[in-house]
């Protein structure tokens, strides 16, 4: 390479340390066409970091870039915060509640009016529902004070005196929908039921199962039949028989032939079943909706003996799908299934739990809220021709 002229130059002094020297080298390279090639190699010597003022300088401008970081968040959410806790109480103080706060962003000002002008609609539909309440109030009352009048004309005084009952009964329903559509009633009180009171108002023993036959879907022969059957599988039960207005049906079940130490309570019409209900470990009933509401209610299984055509077959079939009861439409499938789930308590305890799981407690409630809401959504214009306002022409 010397030969074909090749220079070759540095600048590196022996006398300086490797570490702060900086070495060049210069290459030349003669070519054929009589020009130069010159290289230049630079040793490069890497950047260090050898001051810690650099590190604290950096940790100080990143804590203060997310310091205003979070200072600038919270001042755009501020007024969201705000939003959200003014629409949280918009309806806990009915007529004197306050507007939301239209303060913020477009978007957040948008959203705070919409919300009042919800408010105002929602208090002139309760207001306008409370009028038309009222006025029904009023139409109801005139009938049953009219019926009033008409139970002291009658001779009877037995007959006077349960009439007025029944009267008194429904002006207290009236004025409890009313109050509760006015949303000014309580709730109607949860009640429990001392079952151990029970047993020993009907002599019972907790260590005997009970079954409550309820007599709607049975006839006379049949109510007896499955009695008598039940105590062929279970001598030890005690039987519970409502037989409600028939007088004859309740003289025969009391007549049926029992085992020794046989329990049976043949009872008339009784209101509080509710009570029986609680200490029964089966009810035996036709799936009525109000009986069927009930057992489901309280969680007890149910075995169907019968069921009318239309509503109360869907009953049926929904309460045996979920699995909270039995269908048994003869009196041997009654004696069949019952004595099985006397024989099985593990069946019968997982029976009553899927029967409390599939019941609606506050079905009435909620289906009294939807009829209210739909209601209110169609309020007339004209107003009710049947308290004196004319009819709205079509």
């Amino acid at each position: 390479l010397k030969a074909r002229g090749l220079v070759v130059g540095t600048n590196s002094a022996p006398n300086v340390s490797r570490e702060i020297a900086t070495h060049t080298t210069l290459l030349s390279l003669k070519l054929k066409d009589s020009t130069w090639l010159n290289v230049t190699l630079a040793k490069v010597q890497p950047t260090q970091i050898a001051a810690p003022s650099f590190l604290i300088s950096s940790f100080v401008g990143a804590l203060g870039v997310i310091t205003l970081a979070i200072h600038l968040s919270r001042w755009l959410t501020r007024p969201l915060d705000r939003l959200t806790d003014s629409a949280g109480l918009l309806f806990l103080s009915a007529e004197s509640g306050h507007d939301v706060i239209e303060e913020g962003t477009r978007e957040v000002r948008t959203l705070a009016a919409a919300i009042n002008e919800m408010h105002r609609r929602i208090r002139r539909l309760v207001n306008d529902r409370t009028q038309m309440l009222a006025a029904i109030s009023h139409d109801l009352r005139t009938p049953l004070t009219r019926l009033r009048l008409r139970a002291n004309a009658i001779a009877d005084i037995k007959t006077r005196i349960a009439f007025e009952h029944d009267i008194a009964e429904m002006e207290q329903m009236i004025d409890a929908a009313l109050g509760f559509m006015r949303e000014n009633s309580e709730k109607e009180p949860v009640e429990p039921v001392d079952v151990a009171a029970v047993r020993a108002q009907w002599s019972l023993d907790a260590a005997r199962p009970v079954v409550l036959f309820l007599s709607g879907g049975f006839a006379a022969g049949d109510l007896r039949q499955a009695i008598h059957g039940l105590w062929l599988e279970r001598r030890d039960a005690q039987v519970i028989a409502v037989c409600g207005r028939n007088e004859r049906l309740r003289r025969r079940v009391e007549s049926v032939p029992r085992p020794s130490g046989a329990v049976l309570h043949a009872l008339p019409f009784v209101r509080d079943v509710a009570s029986l209900m609680a200490v029964a470990d089966v009810v035996v009933a036709k799936s009525g909706g109000i009986t069927t509401s009930e057992c489901m209610a309280v969680g007890k299984p149910m075995v169907i003996n019968a069921s009318i055509a239309g509503q109360e077959e869907r009953n049926a079939l929904a309460v045996v799908e979920a699995g909270a009861g039995a269908f048994a439409p003869t009196v041997e499938e009654v004696r069949w299934r019952l004595g099985r789930l006397l024989a099985d308590d593990g069946a019968r305890r997982a029976m009553a739990a899927k029967a409390r799981a599939f019941g609606r407690p506050d079905a009435a409630r909620e289906i009294v809220q939807d009829v209210l809401g739909a209601v209110g959504r169609h309020v007339p214009q004209a107003g009710p021709w049947f308290h004196g306002a004319p009819r709205a022409r079509s």
